[in-house]
């Protein structure tokens, strides 16, 4: 860009843009840090409950094996 302004509403749209830039880079951070917090969560919580998943199929098997040997 060079220095000389057509237009003086030019100059402030100019100017209101390389200020509005900053922002928007800093929003864009927080939203990414934001992602990650969730992405960060929701694998714990996925994590749990895999675990959760694995021991109660554990204990079903358990109880049908105490069945089987309870009934012969």
């Amino acid at each position: 860009m060079g220095s000389c302004c057509i237009c003086p509403s030019t100059c402030i749209e100019t100017y209101r843009s390389r200020q509005f830039i900053p922002v928007v880079q800093g929003l864009v951070q927080c939203e990414f840090a934001y992602k990650e917090i969730v992405k960060q969560d929701f694998e714990k919580k996925s994590s749990e409950l895999g675990k959760r998943i694995k021991k109660l199929e554990e204990e079903k098997i358990q109880k049908k094996i105490l069945k089987l040997i309870s009934g012969k």
